[in-house]
């Protein structure tokens, strides 16, 4: 974790640094060669993987080094102009670093998906019963280590629950378990229709 940290508050610096030579570079260049584009680039690397506002903190960086490379080109008629172009260049960089994290979130929402696949049923998003036991294992050698008692309520809608009650029991040493009861009307339980 400290590791992680580390890389982000370097990714952060890299950034600023990439901002401030951008903006000397937009300075000696003059108004014939446009470096907007250029500035996406530290905005990109620190909204995907700088930390949470570190993209939006070098978006406006970003913005006032650029209008700051074109001050000396410009004699503002009024301070309103003056910002004016700074706030424009705050809403476009700033959407920028939205889409950029929402496409981030959508890669690892992705990458998580894949990896949980196995473990969660694709129609409802609940863990199916291959990630319910792995849970429950890991849940119950937690609570033999706390020593503490432990309780499963485990309802079957459409088939009587001793198969599972069964497998439990086969599979988890010293760990009661009880099933039985069918509640669908369609198998004969006691659910009216």
């Amino acid at each position: 974790e400290d590791r992680v940290k580390e890389q982000k508050y370097f990714l952060d610096l890299l950034s600023f640094v990439l901002v401030l030579l951008i903006g000397i570079y937009d300075y000696w260049a003059g108004s014939e060669i446009s470096a907007t584009l250029f500035y996406l680039l530290p905005i990109l690397i620190s909204s995907w993987f700088g930390k949470k506002w570190s993209g939006y903190i070098t978006a406006l960086i970003s913005s006032l080094a650029y209008v700051a490379s074109y001050w000396h080109l410009h004699e503002y008629i009024t301070i309103s102009l003056f910002v004016w172009n700074i706030f424009l260049r705050i809403v476009i960089f700033s959407f920028f670093v939205y889409f950029i994290t929402q496409i981030r979130k959508k890669v690892v929402d992705l990458n998580l998906d894949n990896v949980l696949s196995p473990r969660v049923d694709q129609l409802t998003r609940i863990l199916n019963s291959r990630g319910f036991y792995e849970i429950l294992e890991v849940e119950i050698k937690r609570l033999e280590r706390y020593k503490k008692p432990v309780a499963i309520v485990y309802m079957d809608v459409f088939e009587m629950s001793t198969g599972t009650a069964w497998l439990v029991r086969r599979m988890v040493p010293n760990f009661d378990v009880f099933g039985g009861l069918i509640l669908n009307t369609v198998y004969g339980g006691m659910n009216p229709r």
